[in-house]
């Protein structure tokens, strides 16, 4: 995601909330400058994140359940705690796979991810060569609760 080389250019990118894996902001830049250079010049670039001056010290969330084959669904949970001083959100996700309303299996993952706000944004994606057209923002978070 923060050094790549392709032989085209593409009319449409999309970095779909998996920004924040870019921890410092040498990688941030590294990666919208790979970016740049594969976009078009009439191209659009779609950069989707979760708004940093939304997040709470320490929450969790629980989304709806995934159905997946015939007969089993997968539900996501998380406990999250922020160090805003670092701006790193440390992340503890657990999937619980269902088969008939049992749990047939559980995988935990740890992530880290970065805080970002929107005037810092801005400023990469200007320092990255990329025109700002249109930012949409929603500020509610109705996923996750504070302990």
């Amino acid at each position: 995601m923060t050094d790549f080389q392709l032989e085209e250019k593409f009319k449409l990118i999309i970095i779909p909330n998996s920004f924040g894996h870019c921890l410092t902001t040498e990688k941030q830049l590294s990666c919208l400058k790979c970016i740049s250079n594969h976009l078009s010049d009439d191209g659009l670039f779609i950069l989707d994140l979760f708004p940093g001056g939304t997040l709470r010290e320490k929450g969790t969330f629980k989304d709806n359940p995934v159905k997946i084959n015939h007969n089993k669904e997968v539900v996501r949970t998380g406990i999250y705690s922020t160090d805003f001083i670092k701006q790193i959100l440390e992340l503890e996700l657990k999937f619980e796979i269902y088969q008939n309303a049992k749990v047939i299996k559980e995988i935990t993952e740890h992530s880290k991810v970065v805080v970002i706000f929107n005037r810092e944004i801005n400023l990469l994606l200007k320092n990255a060569g990329f025109e700002i057209r249109e930012q949409f923002c929603n500020w509610t978070n109705k996923l996750m609760n504070q302990n």
